[in-house]
């Protein structure tokens, strides 16, 4: 008995002690469960670089972002697809409304040519990935519309039944 609840104890002081270490990220990005504009300037800073990849998709100098946004993130993974890139940044102790978060993603597309004559493809969007089923984030977030709206952007609900997550996806593609 006297193990027992020495192992409770320890469980209990892992998981305060974890819950209390988690950077409550909702507030770098604010406006995006409503209409996908982010109106904070760190979360737009964020985002912005995340988007700011050079002709081979090496992303830029990382801009200074606040210490607990700058401490919740990983080191972004550029992927190369034939027309845009797919940057993902894991979230190692984030949460979204108290939602646990596993990843923020970026996709821009390619652009073409030089000078004056450069064309891009339109691709682009975020996405805020959780580690919580579509019931939950539907719960948390019920003035979200999950769609998109004839005046504008809003955020959709995906499930990847693979790896058992949501996101909310803001896609600008056009």
């Amino acid at each position: 008995m006297k193990y027992d609840s020495i192992v409770v104890g320890k469980l209990l002081f892992l998981l305060f002690t974890n819950a209390a270490l988690a950077v409550e990220l909702a507030p770098f990005f604010n406006g995006y469960t409503d209409s996908c504009d982010v109106s904070d300037k760190s979360g737009k800073k964020l985002l912005e670089w995340l988007g700011t990849l050079d002709e081979k998709g090496t992303i830029g100098s990382k801009p200074t972002l606040p210490a607990d946004l700058a401490a919740a993130l990983g080191d972004p993974i550029v992927i190369d697809y034939p027309y845009h890139w797919m940057i993902t940044v894991p979230v190692k102790t984030g949460t979204f409304n108290g939602i646990k978060i596993s990843q923020i993603k970026r996709w821009v597309g390619k652009t073409w040519g030089t000078g004056n004559a450069m064309t891009g493809n339109g691709i682009g969007g975020f996405a805020i990935v959780f580690d919580a089923s579509p019931t939950v984030i539907k719960r948390a977030f019920k003035r979200v519309r999950f769609e998109t709206s004839e005046m504008g952007v809003a955020p959709i609900l995906q499930f990847d039944k693979a790896t058992g997550k949501s996101s909310l996806d803001c896609d600008s593609s056009n």
